[in-house]
């Protein structure tokens, strides 16, 4: 930036209001990136943060004489552009194939920004939702390592040890997810499932009604209060807990 700074001052044809427009349009699209509501938040400087503000850039950059001097009916330089815009034109088109899918997306920003924690998060959420477990828990782990306070992360693992009916390690992880953001209704529910599952049920029923006091419109919690409430035989709750569900748009 240094360099193009000298560049720009030294050229003679330079127009400062676009070179000023170019400026705040790179700044003002570049820097929330950097802005950090707390000392606990990560900034997001994955790669697709440049794009916009590389707009500004560009109409700085032409703003220098040498750019401003080309003459695009010459055949040497024109061949010469057009090479240079079928590379990037390629790149493009390579580089596309990021974008095909969220797995890809989240590999290729994980691989760009390995100290990236919300990168690692996704991507093990890709893992995950795909069963494989075990890449899944390494990402999520390795999010951890870079930011211990990560949301959703404890809750993550929680779900993996959870699916390996590792029930007292589940737990551990809801209550610690729970300890860091103590109003994420997911924590509390799926904590409710892991006590469900191990026969512990009237906490289940507590967690679950937690997560209703926290989100209304939580359908899965409504589901299973609704199957709770029928084996006991309570039939009331259970069909209002039903009706509720099937309100929010279960099935």
């Amino acid at each position: 930036m240094i360099i193009l700074s000298v560049v720009i001052l030294l050229s003679k044809q330079k127009r400062w209001p676009y070179i000023i427009f170019g400026s705040i349009w790179f700044l003002g699209f570049l820097l929330p990136s950097f802005i950090r509501p707390s000392t606990e938040y990560v900034p997001d400087f994955i790669e697709h943060r440049l794009y916009v503000p590389l707009i500004g850039l560009i109409i700085v950059i032409l703003e220098i004489d040498f750019f401003k001097n080309l003459n695009l009916f010459n055949k040497k330089i024109f061949k010469g552009a057009a090479v240079i815009l079928s590379i990037f034109a390629l790149i493009t088109f390579i580089h596309s194939g990021v974008f095909a899918n969220k797995m890809n997306f989240w590999i290729n920003a994980a691989k760009y920004s390995p100290r990236h924690p919300l990168a690692h998060k996704n991507l093990g959420a890709m893992y995950y939702l795909e069963g494989n477990i075990e890449k899944a828990e390494d990402h999520f782990k390795r999010s951890l390592e870079l930011n211990p306070t990560e949301p959703m992360i404890h809750n993550n693992l929680g779900l993996i040890y959870l699916s390996r009916n590792d029930y007292t390690n589940a737990e551990n992880e809801f209550a610690k997810e729970l300890g860091l953001y103590p109003s994420y209704d997911n924590a509390h529910f799926n904590w409710g499932l892991s006590y469900y599952r191990r026969g512990e049920k009237e906490k289940a029923e507590k967690m679950w009604l937690t997560t209703l006091n926290i989100n209304p419109d939580h359908v899965g919690a409504y589901q299973n209060l609704a199957v709770f409430y029928y084996e006991k035989g309570d039939m009331e709750k259970a069909q209002a807990f039903y009706a509720e569900a099937v309100k929010r748009g279960a099935k």
